[in-house]
């Protein structure tokens, strides 16, 4: 538990450090400091750490969102018009990486989605 505290409180300040979010900010500089179940290296360790360390960084502004195309009543895209914000996990969508196309726009017009590199988004819907 402390392990998990301790990496969460890195993590936290993260955005911070980086000047996230910008209209230039790439997810991969912040999210490629956060562990994944294949980097780490004992599997006991999984549900010591993962666990308790993204049930803790879920109830923080630290998921690259872009805000859903309906916030402000516009036609015009979400992604061209506003930049990127930080929210937590229970204030959008998480989408699986399959999922593109149509259905992909439909959710940005709908719900507010997360911009996250594919391996997070897999640790975070498992």
């Amino acid at each position: 538990a402390c392990v998990a505290a301790a990496y969460a409180a890195l993590l936290k300040g993260l955005p911070r450090m980086l000047g996230l979010p910008t209209s230039t900010s790439s997810p991969g500089s912040m999210y490629g400091f956060w562990p994944l179940s294949a980097s780490v290296a004992h599997e006991e360790l999984l549900p010591l750490l993962l666990g308790p360390l993204y049930r803790s960084l879920s109830t923080q502004p630290l998921f690259l969102a872009i805000p859903r195309d309906l916030e402000d009543g516009t036609s015009e895209p979400a992604s061209r018009r506003q930049r990127p914000v930080l929210r937590r996990l229970e204030d959008g969508v998480v989408c699986p990486p399959a999922v593109s196309g149509e259905l992909h726009q439909f959710v940005q017009t709908h719900f507010t989605s997360f911009d996250l590199p594919p391996s997070l988004r897999e640790e975070l819907l498992t």
